[in-house]
């Protein structure tokens, strides 16, 4: 039985219920139940229903209610107070609400602690969240869609099929992957290995077993398996993650790519770039979850993902779905509709450019500490901009876009001849220099050589031995393997999962 709020605005918990509930009503709160695992029957002023995947309930202050569970079941309770509702009072119409994608992150967020009782500070800010994000509806649960994610929820650790998940839900391959993801916000495969990455975020800061025991509970193949997902959807390792970033990095809050920090939860340990991040909300980079081959591996988020891998700082991205770029939301945080942006708490900036010098001006790792030749970095990392990029991106856009048009066949020559120009006075400078500037890789370096793979149809940098040398020896640095892992992951997921579809 619940007792009063005692003054506090809301109060979250986590529940398990039995065969048996006595019928009951709170006097000076409303409810909402959320599905975790498992279903809920619920009887609210005489209308009955069920909690479960894809469906919450909503008890208004002073209504009687019911409710019974067989089984291994939990469930997200929620006592909101009525300042806290009031500008949410059309939510009150309706017993039965869908959840939807941003509520689903919310309760991944707070499942993550084991506690059955949230803390305060914690339902405070999560509270006005969920209503925000249920007032935003969403389509009605599909039952059968339901048990699909029952199925997930259950049986991760198995090596779930879309052809056993649509046959779960009584549905065709083809029908059942379409309806989960207009209903989820993500794809089946998508959704199971989310949940096996929080099952394995848990068990990193619950328990003592060692990675690879983690890695085989938690469904992923082995330890590197493991590895591999936690970097390309956290940026971090499964160890890294146990040592400094426990309670700070659980999935998907405001939706399924984003996350937001425990309060008074351990800060990430100092990177070695010496730059430390801060444990409210985690650095967010928004990134295209898929690109055609021609642009894999260029696209400009590589150049956040690099700056961020070198000065240490774990980031985690917004993947954008096909068309999320034009919506009003997303312009909001990028107005051109590009990616990246980066967003720090509540700081929100967009331009690769500027966004590198923003890392850069705060870690060692990428700048000089003398004020001179940090000034001479960002003369060479607007130069990589301005002087640079422009002549090898208009070769690049005619020969991949326009290569069979006229007025292309006759610009390209000069186009070329340009770049060239620009491509020489570089290896001029760079004649006898490992670097740009100061005898030392810095963001310029970073900026530099993104720039410089983009004309991949030709073999302008590769056939220049001073360039060639300089892109590979930049290339060659272990934070640039690691950004350009990540990317890739992204898109080689997304292809898997389209060829399963």
């Amino acid at each position: 039985m619940d007792h009063g709020l005692n003054g506090r605005p809301a109060q979250l918990s986590l529940r398990r219920y039995g065969a048996d509930g006595d019928a009951h009503a709170h006097d000076d709160f409303d409810q909402i139940v959320l599905p975790r695992r498992g279903v809920l029957e619920m009887e609210i002023d005489g209308r009955g229903g069920r909690v479960q995947a894809g469906q919450a309930a909503l008890v208004r202050c002073g209504t009687r209610h019911a409710f019974a569970a067989d089984g291994d079941n939990l469930f997200v309770v929620a006592n909101i107070g009525p300042d806290l509702i009031a500008p949410f009072e059309t939510l009150r119409d309706r017993a039965f609400l869908p959840v939807n994608a941003p509520v689903r992150g919310l309760l991944d967020f707070v499942c993550g602690d084991a506690a059955r009782q949230v803390e305060d500070e914690v339902a405070a800010l999560w509270a006005p969240l969920l209503l925000r994000a249920l007032a935003a509806g969403g389509p009605e649960a599909d039952p059968r869609l339901a048990r699909a994610a029952a199925l997930i929820e259950r049986d991760f650790a198995q090596p779930l099929s879309v052809g056993e998940m649509a046959a779960e839900a009584s549905m065709s391959q083809s029908r059942f992957f379409a309806g989960f993801a207009a209903a989820f916000g993500r794809s089946p495969h998508a959704q199971l290995a989310d949940t096996r990455l929080r099952a394995a975020q848990r068990l990193l800061s619950q328990t003592r077993l060692s990675i690879a025991e983690i890695a085989v509970r938690t469904g992923h193949a082995d330890q590197s398996a493991l590895t591999r997902a936690m970097k390309a959807r956290l940026g971090v390792t499964p160890a890294r993650w146990r040592r400094g970033a426990r309670g700070y990095l659980f999935l998907g809050i405001f939706g399924p790519d984003v996350e937001i920090a425990l309060p008074g939860a351990t800060s990430p340990r100092r990177p070695r770039g010496g730059l430390v991040t801060r444990s409210w909300m985690m650095i967010t980079i928004s990134a295209f979850r898929w690109v055609p081959p021609f642009a894999q591996g260029i696209v400009r988020d590589l150049r956040v993902r690099w700056a961020l891998e070198e000065a240490g700082i774990p980031y985690r991205t917004h993947l954008l779905e096909q068309g999320e770029q034009g919506t009003a939301a997303y312009r909001q945080m990028q107005p051109f509709g590009q990616v990246p942006y980066l967003q720090d708490g509540d700081f929100v900036m967009f331009e690769s450019g500027a966004i590198v010098l923003h890392i850069a001006d705060r870690s060692p790792a990428l700048a000089p500490s003398d004020p001179q030749a940090r000034l001479r970095m960002h003369t060479w990392l607007i130069a990589a901009l301005n002087s640079v990029e422009p002549a090898i991106q208009n070769l690049t856009a005619i020969d991949l876009f326009h290569a069979d048009e006229a007025w292309a066949k006759a610009r390209r020559p000069a186009a070329e001849a340009f770049a060239v120009s620009r491509l020489e006075s570089l290896a001029a400078w760079l004649d006898g220099r490992d670097y740009l500037s100061d005898d030392r890789f810095t963001a310029a370096d970073l900026m530099m050589t993104t720039v410089l793979r983009f004309p991949r149809q030709t073999d302008l940098v590769t056939s220049n031995p001073v360039l060639d040398a300089y892109v590979r020896r930049c290339e060659a640095r272990p934070a640039f393997q690691r950004a350009l892992a990540a990317q890739m992951a992204t898109y080689q997921e997304a292809e898997a999962v389209q060829a399963v579809a």
